[in-house]
């Protein structure tokens, strides 16, 4: 296309009143422009060599401009106004403005939904809001404002709900609008099809072992089975309900939204065991009772609540009464049958929870379980033995047991007053010498004891949120002056004298069996103790510092991080300190 300057007229607007916009079309450029008026349904053909406005070629030949030219030819071809005024006999006077239905007004009775148009300006303000809405009731409403000229003196009425719907873009209101009859009629449903996949999904659902199935996986087994069309989640759950009426449970659980769980009632088990064939053979007799007595068993396990957001409590690992609670009765009633000892509380529990648990692996954490896997972690440290345990069903997997450990920290958090440190070792001595610990153990003593009585919460917790809570910044120690290199020490004389007290120790353990008993430990502290007895205290293990114990900078790390804990607490922090490199250092005494 080349710009000109001649007097040519542009082929779509017909004008000429700027020509320093106009250019001249080549073959492609009329192909478009023609391409375009097809899709109008206009009349204008293009040729090589016309002229046209820059401006008016791409409005016409716009996507977007067309779509909306032809939605309103459709609108406008759809309503036929003149026929739609003559079937329904509208009249300003007795109809509404709006929506075309029968209007009275009737002044004398409250809440009448009725006015009469008052102002003059009114008709300019809706032929505004026709314009502004663009759609198939604003172009119903501008004709019934064509055929009259002065609203305010034909005595139009109009709805109050119908005014404020139309001008706040909303549509006809319900009360008012058209029959939808013809539409319901013409309803084909979903296909009768659909209630043949609808039954695989139910079988499907019984035979699927995993109890956390969601209604979304329904809905994806029905896409694949049916395609696009299936039913949506809201319908499926409305269809499982109706389908198994109170034997079905439709709940969130961790974080899942809406998993399925089938329920046998003890009546459909009893039903179906009634009504099942008789057999000849006793062998599958007995199998027939034993199935149907499985069924009402996994029947009340399913309905125990399940709860994977808190760790069971402590005070109900350790309670045989709440273990035995939380087996369910008829659970609890076969082991007793058929354990032959006559105190197996304990077996009933410890064996009915791990059948619990692995009937519901995914949705219950029983107590017990848990209980047994802390407990060989913390005693004996294996892997191995935690994971061979599992794996037999006796108690929790090692990584349950590594998640309680990480959400236990992270919920005690180190604020805790009453600290003791001490040096702790591990692998003191190895081959290689590697994989040794020598560092700075603390641990907090609270007496009297305390129980924590809120439930640890099951979450996911990181390396960087427990190096958050655990960890003692480390403040190096720099000498304040140099008195020790100034101490001169003179040497010690050789001792060549007999010790006259290196045979005392055998004399004291020949001695001490013929004195009259002597309170150990435990006797002269309660010898000494004045006042009652306030309890066991409750011991909670703090950060360790991986540094060796007798370096001074672990030594004024660790008095720092007491001496900050205390203050947190408004105490005045006083130390114990028994580190013979504390109390011989010359600048620690000082300071």
């Amino acid at each position: 296309m080349v710009s000109v300057a001649v007097m040519e007229k542009c082929i779509i607007c017909l004008k000429d009143d700027d020509t320093s916009s106009l250019v001249k079309l080549r073959e492609k450029g009329s192909q478009g422009i023609n391409k375009a008026s097809r899709e109008r349904e206009g009349q204008i053909l293009a040729s090589a060599g016309q002229f046209v406005h820059q401006e008016c070629r791409k409005s016409y030949t716009n996507p977007t401009e067309i779509t909306k030219t032809k939605r309103q030819q459709n609108i406008l071809q759809e309503s036929n106004i003149p026929t739609l005024r003559s079937k329904s006999n509208f009249s300003h006077k007795d109809h509404c403005l709006f929506c075309g239905k029968e209007a009275q007004l009737k002044s004398k009775l409250k809440g009448n939904d009725v006015f009469p148009v008052r102002t003059d300006d009114f008709q300019k303000r809706i032929e505004q809001v026709c314009n502004d809405r663009d759609d198939e009731w604003a172009v119903e409403v501008r004709g019934r404002l064509e055929c009259v000229g002065d609203l305010h003196a034909a005595d139009a009425l109009y709805h109050q709900t119908c005014s404020v719907n139309f001008r706040t873009s909303k549509k006809i209101p319900k009360a008012f609008s058209p029959d939808s009859k013809g539409k319901e009629n013409n309803y084909q449903g979903r296909p009768a099809a659909y209630g043949e996949q609808f039954l695989k999904i139910v079988d499907y659902l019984k035979q699927h072992e995993d109890e956390q199935i969601t209604i979304a996986e329904l809905v994806n087994k029905m896409n694949e089975l049916c395609g696009e069309q299936a039913y949506s989640s809201v319908y499926m759950k409305k269809k499982l309900r109706n389908h198994f009426g109170e034997n079905i449970i439709i709940t969130d659980i961790c974080g899942k939204i809406s998993v399925v769980t089938l329920r046998d009632t003890a009546s459909c088990v009893l039903q179906e065991f009634y009504h099942r064939p008789t057999y000849q053979n006793p062998d599958d007799e007995k199998k027939a009772i034993i199935d149907a007595a499985a069924k009402l068993i996994k029947s009340d396990i399913r309905s125990l609540k399940g709860d994977k957001e808190n760790y069971p409590l402590a005070s109900d690992v350790s309670s045989l009464k709440s273990n035995l609670q939380y087996v369910p009765e008829s659970l609890s009633y076969l082991l007793e049958t058929m354990f032959a000892e006559k105190d197996s509380k304990m077996k009933i529990a410890s064996i009915g929870q791990a059948i619990v648990q692995a009937s519901r692996p995914r949705v219950l954490i029983a107590p017990l379980q848990i209980g047994l896997g802390i407990q060989l972690h913390h005693n004996f440290a294996s892997r191995f033995l935690v994971s061979t345990l599992n794996n037999l069903g006796f108690c929790s997997s090692y990584q349950e047991i590594q998640k309680f450990e990480s959400s236990a920290a992270l919920t005690q958090g180190v604020d805790i007053p009453g600290e003791i440190s001490d040096n702790v070792d591990h692998n003191v001595r190895t081959l290689d010498g590697n994989n040794t610990f020598h560092g700075m153990g603390i641990i907090a003593g609270i007496t009297p004891g305390t129980k924590r009585t809120a439930p640890i919460p099951r979450i996911s917790v990181s390396s960087d949120d427990i190096n958050s809570i655990a960890k003692v910044n480390i403040q190096y120690y720099k000498p304040q002056n140099d008195f020790m290199t100034k101490l001169n020490f003179s040497e010690l004389r050789e001792l060549r004298g007999m010790d006259k007290t290196a045979c005392l120790d055998l004399l004291s353990l020949v001695v001490w069996p013929l004195k009259n008993p002597t309170p150990g430990w435990s006797g002269i502290m309660q010898m000494i103790h004045k006042g009652e007895y306030p309890g066991k205290s409750t011991v909670v293990f703090l950060p360790m510092i991986d540094m060796n114990s007798s370096d001074m900078s672990c030594i004024y790390s660790t008095l720092l991080f007491v001496s900050n804990q205390a203050h947190r607490y408004n105490r005045t922090p006083v130390f114990d300190i028994r580190s013979a490199l504390v109390l011989e250092s010359p600048d620690n005494n000082s300071k």
